[in-house]
């Protein structure tokens, strides 16, 4: 499998002097087309700030982080391209998936999964974008939920809207943060069970940051921070 993201000698930190706390120092790492894997550490270790890297969230880090760009075919350094074009390629490559959700709260269901094509630089037309964004709904089994408002939900539909929203611009890799956080035992084990059939069917990396051991043991590769 063709490596889309690589990290070389990552290191970050914050504040200066006898304040200064380094977070990640030296941290190397690469995700494949397909992978599946977990990344754990201790509170305050520099998780969070590592999926921000990742997310083009973040670019005040020593270090150098590759990307794929579908458009080019090929793995960009990240630090040679200007706002507008990290904005494309955050829009072009990755989904991300939260603890808490993210959705919108004045926004209805099928609305919150259309809202990536607000910040691409693709054009779509409403029937097509609607058109895909139910289709994603229905794969999660909460088409019937498109006029609904988040605050209709259980924890469970949510995430399945977010996970919906995030595959919405056919990315390559999906970052998640503590998805399963917010959810019962039971629709945690049926979440991982749905990225793992993603990952497999349509060959998307997910980059998933927890602490749940059950949910690291559900990846095929580990890494702590």
């Amino acid at each position: 499998m063709k490596a889309i993201a690589k990290l070389s000698g990552i290191a970050k930190s914050y504040g200066s002097g006898d304040s200064k706390l380094q977070v990640l120092s030296g941290f190397s790492m690469e995700i494949a087309q397909g992978d599946f894997v977990a990344i754990q550490g201790r509170s305050g270790c520099g998780k969070t700030t590592l999926l921000n890297i990742l997310g083009l969230l973040d670019s005040d880090y020593l270090g150098k982080y590759e990307l794929f760009s579908k458009n080019k075919n090929a793995l960009i350094d990240v630090k040679s391209l200007c706002d507008a074009e990290l904005s494309h390629l955050r829009s072009e490559m990755l989904g991300f998936v939260f603890q808490h959700f993210n959705l919108l709260d004045h926004l209805t269901c099928l609305e919150n999964v259309c809202l990536p094509a607000a910040f691409s630089n693709q054009s779509f037309d409403r029937e097509t974008l609607e058109k895909r964004a139910l289709e994603l709904m229905k794969q999660f089994g909460v088409d019937d939920k498109r006029s609904a408002m988040p605050n209709q939900l259980s924890g469970g539909q949510k995430q399945r809207i977010a996970v919906a929203r995030a595959l919405l611009l056919n990315p390559m890799l999906i970052l998640c943060d503590e998805p399963t956080g917010a959810l019962d035992v039971d629709t945690s084990h049926d979440m991982m069970a749905r990225f793992r059939q993603i990952s497999q069917e349509q060959n998307i990396a997910f980059v998933i940051v927890t602490h749940d051991p059950a949910v690291a043991q559900a990846c095929d590769r580990v890494i702590r921070v």
